[in-house]
């Protein structure tokens, strides 16, 4: 089905790219750490954490020209990062500063389906996606180098940035 690739803009600020039914992502490379003290994790099915081993800290150029490209995949599992046919290349600006967010306490609620709700502590080294800066931080912080970035299907990534923050003159 023909389709346009559209920017579109968040209610909690940022901005996707989408092309028809599909949202396009950033594909970050992963680094693993196996959790081994979670009690659903198990031999055969074991729980990782994914950190950022690459850069991922980008805000998306709305107004440059955006290139969408089809190509055949050859492989027998074309819904990886590496394989996937589909892929739109951006424009984007590193920001400098925008970085994970950290704490060593985080609280959580496990007995979601019973009242009243029990909040648990956590102790550890908790990184998370920090908030969308807002357009003067973008602006200050954002390298003078604008660079060309790949944005494949958001469903072949396993790390990835959807929601960019907006970079615009």
């Amino acid at each position: 089905l023909p389709s346009e690739i559209k920017v579109c803009d968040h209610s909690g600020g940022g901005t996707y790219v989408q092309k028809g039914a599909i949202l396009y992502s950033l594909p970050v490379e992963a680094e693993e750490h196996l959790i081994t003290n979670e009690k659903k994790t198990t031999e055969d099915f074991p729980a990782f954490d994914l950190y950022p081993a690459g850069d991922w800290n980008y805000a998306l150029c709305p107004d440059e020209e955006m290139i969408f490209e089809d190509k055949a995949s050859g492989t027998d599992s074309p819904w990886t990062e590496t394989d996937c046919p589909f892929s739109i290349t951006v424009s984007a600006k590193k920001i400098k500063g925008w970085e994970l967010e950290r704490t060593n306490t985080v609280y959580f609620v496990d007995n979601l389906y019973e009242v009243p709700w029990k909040r648990k502590y956590l102790k550890g080294d908790f990184a998370f996606t920090p908030r969308i800066p807002d357009e003067k931080y973008i602006l200050d912080n954002a390298s003078e180098e604008t660079e060309r970035i790949k944005l494949v299907p958001m469903g072949a990534t396993r790390l990835r940035l959807t929601l960019f923050p907006k970079y615009s003159k």
